[in-house]
């Protein structure tokens, strides 16, 4: 009975010290690509930081944009026609190409500072990844996780992160270039409107 006890508490043992050791093993584990999945997050992390100081020095002129267009909307429409001054057909036409042009340039002003859809790498998949780990199933797949979450290698398909990323300064950009060519046409008809005033007035 003895001899069978030790046995019987040896083969116990035996059976269960390799789970132990592969318990401890699992919390030591790491990837061997970490350092090089490591760089494809600072990448992507790099992308992220340098296309939203896009998206914010774009948000920032589009606001200069729209203040001058309001402050010399607000002007235009105070001025009155001055005395001796005819509004023929052509100077009719440039009062109301300044008009819209300022409000064109106000309006896409507006289209650049409107909130674009928001995408973050998945929060849900990122706690359950956190959960697998923390219950030793994915020891050793953080760094690609992570990689995941920022790429989406697996669903190319799919938006990641960084696309929705691009496309906001990208969308923002052409809203503000509109809005900047309307200013442009807008200056340029006011100047024809002032010269056409100066030589009725002093010509």
């Amino acid at each position: 009975m003895k001899g069978g006890y030790r046995a019987g508490v040896g083969s116990y043992e035996r059976e269960n010290k390799p789970n132990q050791q592969v318990g401890a093993s699992e919390t030591l584990e790491t990837d061997v690509n970490e350092p090089e999945i490591n760089e494809f997050i600072d990448q992507a992390r790099w992308l992220l930081e340098y296309h939203s100081k896009r998206s914010d020095s774009i948000s920032t002129r589009a606001v200069a944009l729209l203040g001058f267009a309001g402050v010399v909307l607000a002007l235009v429409a105070r001025t009155s026609v001055p005395q001796g001054v005819e509004l023929g057909g052509l100077l009719r036409f440039f009062s109301g190409l300044v008009l819209v042009s300022l409000v064109v340039s106000a309006g896409c002003s507006l289209g650049a500072l409107m909130t674009r859809q928001l995408k973050a790498p998945a929060i849900v998949q990122l706690r359950r990844n956190w959960w697998k780990w923390s219950a030793g199933k994915r020891r050793g797949s953080a760094a690609s996780d992570i990689a995941e979450s920022f790429l989406r290698a697996l669903e190319l398909g799919e938006q990641s992160v960084l696309d929705v990323a691009i496309a906001e300064p990208n969308s923002r950009g052409r809203w503000f270039r509109a809005a900047a060519i309307a200013m442009m046409v807008s200056v340029g008809s006011l100047t024809v409107v002032l010269i056409a005033v100066y030589v009725q007035l002093f010509w």
